[in-house]
């Protein structure tokens, strides 16, 4: 990266269950959550991605430099997103935690640096915010259960509905 050396790997798509081989421009490498990723433009598909470093299988630095597009903004990046996800469509998100998991959402720092938070009668705790992926967001909600609600979109509603239902086929 300090070198701005393009770079070859072999990687692993957890989503799809493929390995493919990478040509990537490497901007950026960053520790998010005690995991590392590496952020840069994949030169075949010309687009920048997240990739998860744990996945790159084999690495060979490439004498090939790159420079930096004058307009990428890293910190702008990483805030579309939700956590290391992101997508292309930008989705308003409002969640509404009940008064027992609220009393924890409280105590953290802000989930993502769009959110806005709200006070709600009965203890309950609104957080909006905007984000580019639902899939991340997805899994986030999920694991509160039913201590909360998604109010906005309908996409991750129905996201989540389908989940549920799939879930309900192990436990009747």
């Amino acid at each position: 990266i300090a070198q701005k050396l393009c770079i070859d790997m072999v990687y692993f798509t957890a989503s799809s269950g493929s390995i493919n081989g990478r040509e990537v421009a490497p901007y950026h490498l960053r520790n998010f959550q005690g995991e590392w990723y590496l952020i840069g433009l994949d030169l075949r598909k010309e687009k920048i991605l997240v990739f998860h470093a744990a996945r790159i299988r084999e690495l060979k630095l490439l004498e090939k430099q790159f420079t930096y597009p004058p307009d990428f903004d890293l910190k702008k990046y990483l805030e579309d997103g939700f956590s290391m996800f992101r997508g292309e469509k930008l989705f308003n998100v409002e969640l509404i935690f009940d008064e027992y998991q609220a009393r924890w959402i409280r105590e953290r720092a802000p989930l993502h640096p769009s959110e806005q938070r709200e006070e709600l009668p009965n203890q309950q705790l609104k957080i909006s915010l905007q984000v580019t992926t639902l899939d991340s967001i997805k899994r986030f909600v999920m694991q509160y259960g039913s201590h909360v609600q998604v109010i906005k979109p309908v996409e991750l509603q129905q996201e989540i509905l389908q989940e549920i239902t799939q879930m309900q086929k192990f436990y009747q």
